[in-house]
Formats: C-alpha cells, sequence, structure tokens
C-alpha cells in the first residue's frame, strides 16, 4: 500500500503519499487549502539499491546460510521502479513544512525543501547520508550524525535560503 505523510502545524495539515512530490494542504477544520510541489524528478531504483538493501537486511544474521538465504529473498523481491518521492516530514520553529526527498542505502546525501506559508521553496539543505535531522531554524539544522562505529554525536548544519 502507499505510505501517508502526515504533518500538523498551529494551523495546518500537510498531508501526502509520495506518489509524486505534492503534499496537500489543509486548514484544521479539514478544508483543503492548496498544495505543495517541487520540482522532483523521478529517482530509479536502481539494481544496486536493491544489492544495498539485501546486503544491509542480511548482515545482521547469524550464519553464512542465513545470509545467503537472506540475500536470495531480497533478490527474489520484486522492487519499485521508482523511489519514492519523499520520505519525512518535518516542521521548523516558524510551522513551515520541509520535506525530504526518497533515497536508497546508496545515495551518499539526503535533500530537504522548506516550503515557505505561500507555498514557494525558500531553502534547500543538503546533508551526508550519516545526519539524521531533528530541528530546524531560519540559520541551522539540528541533528545527529552517526560515524563508522555507530556512535552518535550532536552536530549543526547552515541552512541556506533560496530565496
Amino acid at each position: 500500500g502507499k505510505a501517508v505523510h502526515i504533518a500538523v502545524s498551529d494551523s495546518r495539515l500537510f498531508v501526502g503519499t509520495a506518489d509524486s512530490f505534492v503534499v496537500q494542504v489543509f486548514d484544521l477544520h479539514g478544508k483543503a487549502t492548496g498544495s505543495l510541489r517541487a520540482s522532483a524528478p523521478p529517482r530509479p531504483f536502481t539494481d544496486a539499491d536493491k544489492e544495498a538493501y539485501a546486503g544491509r537486511t542480511a548482515w545482521s544474521l547469524a550464519s553464512v546460510a542465513q545470509k545467503q538465504r537472506m540475500r536470495d529473498a531480497v533478490n527474489n523481491m520484486t522492487f519499485p521502479e521508482f523511489l519514492p518521492a519523499y520520505e519525512r516530514f518535518l516542521l521548523d520553529e516558524r510551522q513551515r513544512l520541509w520535506v525530504q526527498e526518497g533515497f536508497a542505502p546508496t545515495h551518499r546525501q539526503r535533500r530537504w525543501r522548506g516550503f515557505s506559508s505561500d507555498g514557494v521553496v525558500f531553502a534547500v539543505l543538503d546533508t551526508p547520508a550519516e545526519f539524521s535531522l531533528h530541528q530546524l531554524s531560519d540559520s541551522a539544522a539540528l541533528g545527529t550524525w552517526t560515524d563508522a562505529d555507530g556512535v552518535e554525536s550532536v552536530r549543526r548544519f547552515a541552512v541556506q535560503r533560496t530565496r
């Protein structure tokens, strides 16, 4: 089925299914008030992405035989032709919606788009795959960085406005 993404601000409800880069906007009474859109071409789900999922899933299994069975099972699964348009919603301190583009394990960068209250992209934030975003302000993105040993630390990235 479809993955539904929802965010609720102090005055609006944002809902999307990530089939395309469109987010429906409603007031808190349920009345549709418009949509947010971004020009983001569909990103193909590649054979390398599929293999990365197979390897990631099999990694935690104990025996070599179990790892191989899991890889075989994942390799026989039907994967989508394209990645979802987006993965996650997050509201900043001013209740503006930020949308994280869809990604696969092979992608070393994550892209977020910030939408102004009038529905225009006002900022784009690119972060490394090791960074998990938790909080946004006008000038900074705060989150956790996970190093190769699995150790987390807090990191800050500057937000660059596009308008």
